[in-house]
Parts: structure tokens; sequence; C-alpha cells
């Protein structure tokens, strides 16, 4: 090591009781990125069943369930995808 390297921090110096208290006072992304996909989704289907309104007719009654499970299974599988370095186990 030159005299300008600086040391690697010391991450076993870290508390658990430090790093959940870190955890705790922060939104985690996958919260963030589960909601942001939920809103642009919900926004999407929208427009698309105002411009083409017959998109799901072929479900009948269930037409806004299918709405509904679209844009909920984007907004899981988006917070299920994002990394969350604060709360890996």
């Amino acid at each position: 090591m030159s005299l300008h390297e600086e040391p690697a921090p010391d991450y076993d110096a870290i508390t658990d009781a430090e790093h959940v208290k870190a955890a705790e006072s922060t939104v985690s992304p996958k919260v963030i990125a589960g909601a942001a996909a939920g809103l642009v989704l919900a926004i999407v289907v929208a427009v698309l069943a105002a411009v083409t309104p017959d998109m799901l007719a072929g479900l009948g009654a269930w037409a806004p369930l299918a709405f509904v499970a679209i844009t909920t299974a984007a907004t899981q599988l988006a917070g299920y995808i994002k990394r969350d370095p604060l709360r890996e186990v």
C-alpha cells in the first residue's frame, strides 16, 4: 500500500444495531421501485383501455380484474427484482 492510498473500510466494525438503524430509517428501494412501476403501468393500462376499449372485452365481467392483475403483477415483479443492500441477509 502506497502513502496515497486510503485503507479499505472496516465493515466488520459496523455492528448489527447500526445496520438495523440504517435500514429502518430509509425507504427501501424495493418499495420505491414497486410504487413507480405500479403507477406507470396503471397509467399505461388506463390509456390503453381508453384507446382500445375492446382490448380485454373477451373477458367480459372479468376485464377490470385483469387490469388490476396486470398492474399488481408488474408492481410485485419490480419490487422482487430490485436489490436492497441494507436489508440483505
